[in-house]
């Protein structure tokens, strides 16, 4: 598989981009498509830490919620 990469390159003088051809990848398709399917995963508690900063946020905002409302770790 062949990726072409292109930049947009200003031209001063007409006020307008162009398209340039920079450069030409070449990759076996498996492996490309095994990159774009397949998503990189993050660890997992930094994200639960990111959805709890979240929810404290709304539940500080709202006057309905208990202070003493579960966290993400003790509903599991």
């Amino acid at each position: 598989m062949a990726w072409l990469v292109y930049d947009l390159v200003r031209d001063d003088e007409n006020c307008r981009f162009h398209l340039m051809h920079k450069k030409t990848v070449y990759t076996k398709f498996q492996d490309s498509l095994s990159t774009m399917s397949e998503p990189a995963r993050g660890d997992l508690n930094v994200f639960v830490d990111h959805l709890q900063h979240k929810l404290d946020k709304r539940l500080d905002r709202d006057d309905r919620n208990p202070s003493d409302a579960p966290t993400l770790d003790q509903m599991t």
